[in-house]
C-alpha cells in the first residue's frame, strides 16, 4: 500500500473545507465571491495535475496555497481569517489568508529539502558560477587531503566519495607521480 503524502492530505483538507463552504452557501443562500470560484478552479487544476502528472503536485500545490495566502483564491469562506490591507470593497480583498498560510508552511516544513532545491533551481546559478563553486570545492578537498600518504589516497579513492573529493584525490595522485619528491610517503 502506498504511503499517504502530505500533498494529498492538504489537498483533501482544501476540498473538505470548500465542500463545507459551498454546502453552507447553497443552503443558507449566501453569496460566494470571485476568490471562492478562483479557489475552486485552482483546486480542480491541482487535482487534475495530481492525477495526470503526480511529480508536479508539490509545485502546483505551493502555487495554489501562495495564491490563497494572498487571498486571491479562497477555500473556506466561513472559517476564514484574513488580515486585510489595501482596498476594501473590491471583489478580491487583498490580505493574508491565515488558513492558506498555515497549510503553505506545513507543506514547506514537510517538503523542505525538495522546496529548497526547487527554489535553488528557480533562482538559478549560471554555468560559470556552478563551475567556480565546483572548483572551489575541489580546491578545499585538495587542501584537506594534501597531507595524506599515497596509501591513504588509494584507500580513499576506493570509498564512495563525492565527485569533487575524487577529483581532488586523483589530482594529488597525478601530481605526486609527476614529481616523486612530493609523492614520498609520510
Amino acid at each position: 500500500m502506498e504511503k499517504i503524502k502530505i500533498e494529498d492530505i492538504i489537498l483533501s483538507i482544501l476540498w473538505a473545507g470548500s465542500a463545507i463552504t459551498y454546502s453552507i452557501a447553497l443552503v443558507g443562500g449566501y453569496q460566494l465571491f470571485l476568490s471562492d470560484f478562483i479557489g475552486l478552479a485552482g483546486m480542480g487544476v491541482v487535482t487534475t495535475i495530481r492525477l495526470v502528472r503526480p511529480a508536479l503536485i508539490l509545485n502546483s500545490l505551493l502555487i495554489l496555497l501562495f495564491v490563497g495566502m494572498l487571498n486571491v483564491a479562497s477555500f473556506v469562506y466561513f472559517f476564514n481569517l484574513v488580515i486585510s490591507f489595501g482596498l476594501l470593497g473590491t471583489t478580491i480583498t487583498p490580505g493574508i489568508q491565515i488558513y492558506s498560510l498555515g497549510l503553505f508552511w506545513v507543506l514547506i516544513l514537510f517538503r523542505r529539502p525538495i522546496v529548497l532545491e526547487t527554489l535553488k533551481g528557480l533562482i538559478g546559478s549560471s554555468d560559470s558560477q556552478l563551475l567556480s563553486e565546483r572548483d572551489q570545492r575541489i580546491k578545499n578537498f585538495k587542501q584537506r587531503f594534501s597531507n595524506l600518504s599515497n596509501a591513504e589516497i588509494e584507500k580513499r579513492l576506493n570509498l564512495n566519495l563525492s565527485e569533487e573529493a575524487i577529483v581532488a584525490l586523483e589530482t594529488i595522485k597525478r601530481e605526486r607521480e609527476a614529481d616523486p619528491e612530493v609523492g614520498s610517503d609520510n
